[in-house]
């Protein structure tokens, strides 16, 4: 989670999103990012069937 949350505190935020550049945000939270929260919710979904 802590690499997710790095690309999007400090690379999608302050790089795109304040630059006014929202294709380029959408094209990292489309991409890795969309990746790195599909593996989060994977694990999630895994604790959850734990309990």
């Amino acid at each position: 989670m802590g690499v997710f949350r790095n690309t999007r505190d400090n690379e999608v935020i302050p790089n795109f999103l304040v630059a006014g550049k929202v294709a380029e945000a959408k094209a990292v939270g489309g991409g890795i990012q969309k990746e790195r929260f599909a593996k989060i919710s994977s694990m999630v979904d895994e604790l959850l069937t734990m309990t």
